[in-house]
């Protein structure tokens, strides 16, 4: 399929928010216009079985006008699709259709749909003049019904690519947002780099604690499949966001996962993911990307933490970064456990409670690599991050230092890592040893004498940049460059004042 498809029907989709232009911003718009892709995505999928042979769908309604899709992932009622909704644009009270339309769809596909709409409610969309709320969705359903947004050609060729759209349209939301907005979302080649490198394989259970739009989750299985042909494996995650956990079950069912284990609430209050109801579910690879300015948190929890999570100690009550990573370190199996996580370096070298869990950490010795990754990664925000990698299988007593901060494309506002990047910092991973410039093996009794630093200047010596020595040449440069300008700045008013102009 040309890249072109998919850039067409992501514009298209993108357009498609011109309809609240006048009412809302894209972070005030993005679940409607998303959920209206999804009944586009659903009502575009190949046709299935008839309802008579479908097995069970939670007890539908609409008993002989309804029809199986994607060989039978979904019940669809025929005045649920969103054909049915756009042949009724023009009548009166779009809004209470499409929420009746996803009530019923929920109530025909309870175990895969429910709780997912139950923050969308199209009837309190702004503006309150219904005749005026009526135009914006109709505009809506009209730009998803342009040519650009043919799903189903998608769907007869090439099924994942719509998964693609769906996550640049992600993207796109993410540039739009400000700061605290974007935190849903992580680009994409971040999360490619995570999954490389925990290396996630056939059979594995994988969890992402605080998993936004569930990028990481869907990243992870793509490469089990692409590496291991199978989809033997289990995704499970939490959001303590409703309507951003209920972004991510349809960002998995969009890309043909399944979103049963995906659960909403705050991982450190109320892990959803228990065994006997009293102990934490462990798994086989755990990553994420959590928020990275955690000033709030449940730190009076913490003090009595039914789950024996704090045992390497509590976080600062200003600081909760390593409360989710030490809820990521309970959640690894004893022996095929590991966990990447993105955090801000502060985590790596800050004092007080902090330094106290980070000498437990190394003395238990789970930490296996930090890798510094370059600033401006995430969305709207200069922040630099780190990579902290912990195993519970480690075969040394070193920790992988490894300078990857120049690693980049450039980009004004964002930069990007390219393949090859990712590629690198990998393979530099896996290989373990020390690259002058690059890359330090480091004895964990190096890093205790140094307080349990794990700051990456300490050990990895950077290549030093070239110094301009020639100051005199320099300055001459400048003369010539500022003359030049000069006199291309009095040749442009001149040719400006023989046009007329008062220069």
């Amino acid at each position: 399929m040309p890249d072109t498809t998919i850039t067409k029907a992501v514009t298209a989709a993108w357009k498609s928010g011109e309809a609240f232009k006048d009412i809302a911003p894209p972070n005030g718009y993005m679940p409607y216009l998303l959920t209206i892709f999804f009944i586009k995505y659903i009502s575009d999928l190949p046709r299935g079985v008839e309802d008579a042979e479908f097995p069970e769908s939670g007890g539908h309604d609409s008993v002989g006008e309804v029809t199986i899709r994607a060989g039978g992932r979904f019940v669809l009622p025929s005045d649920c699709t969103f054909h049915a909704l756009y042949d009724q644009r023009h009548i009166p009270d779009n809004a209470a259709r499409i929420d009746a339309a996803l009530a019923k769809l929920t109530r025909n596909n309870v175990k895969t749909l429910e709780g997912i709409f139950d923050t969308i409610h199209f009837s309190g969309l702004a503006p309150n003049d219904e005749s005026l709320r009526d135009e914006v969705l109709r505009s809506l359903l009209e730009a998803f019904a342009k040519p650009g947004l043919k799903l189903a050609t998608l769907l007869s060729e090439q099924p994942d690519r719509v998964g693609e759209v769906f996550e640049l349209l992600l993207h796109r939301f993410a540039l739009a947002a400000g700061r605290t907005e974007a935190a849903f979302h992580t680009p994409p080649e971040l999360a490619n780099l995570i999954t490389e490198l925990v290396s996630p394989g056939a059979g594995e259970t994988v969890y992402d604690p605080a998993c936004g739009s569930g990028s990481f989750l869907i990243r992870c299985a793509k490469y089990i499949q692409e590496h291991e042909n199978t989809k033997d494996y289990r995704l499970y995650g939490q959001e303590r966001t409703e309507n951003v956990s209920a972004l991510a079950k349809i960002n998995l069912l969009i890309h043909g996962e399944d979103c049963d284990h995906l659960e909403h609430g705050d991982v450190i209050q109320n892990p959803k993911h228990l065994v006997n109801k009293n102990k934490l579910q462990q798994f086989d690879v755990v990553v994420s990307n959590p928020p990275y300015s955690i000033e709030s948190w449940p730190y009076e929890f913490a003090q009595h933490d039914p789950f024996g999570r704090f045992g390497f100690g509590v976080p600062p009550k200003t600081r909760g970064n390593f409360a989710l990573i030490l809820h990521m370190i309970a959640s690894m199996k004893d022996r095929s456990g590991r966990t990447a996580v993105i955090v801000p370096q502060g985590v790596l070298f800050r004092g007080a409670n902090e330094a106290d869990i980070r000498k437990k950490l190394i003395q238990d010795n789970l930490v296996d690599a930090v890798i510094e990754l370059p600033e401006k990664l995430l969305y709207n925000t200069p922040i630099p991050l780190s990579v902290l990698i912990l195993r519970r299988d480690k075969v040394d007593s070193n920790v992988l230092f490894v300078d990857a901060s120049e690693d980049y494309v450039y980009g004004r506002t964002q930069n990007s890592l390219a393949s090859e990047h990712i590629g690198v910092i990998a393979e530099t991973y896996r290989i373990r040893r020390s690259v002058p410039g690059r890359s330090s093996l480091v004895g964990n009794e190096k890093i205790m004498a140094n307080a349990a630093n794990l700051s990456i200047a300490l050990y990895v010596e950077r290549p030093k940049k070239n110094v301009i020595r020639d100051v005199a040449a320099v300055n001459k440069e400048r003369k010539r460059i500022k003359k030049n300008l000069s006199a291309l700045d009095l040749q442009i008013s001149e040719t400006l004042r023989s046009m007329g102009y008062d220069i």
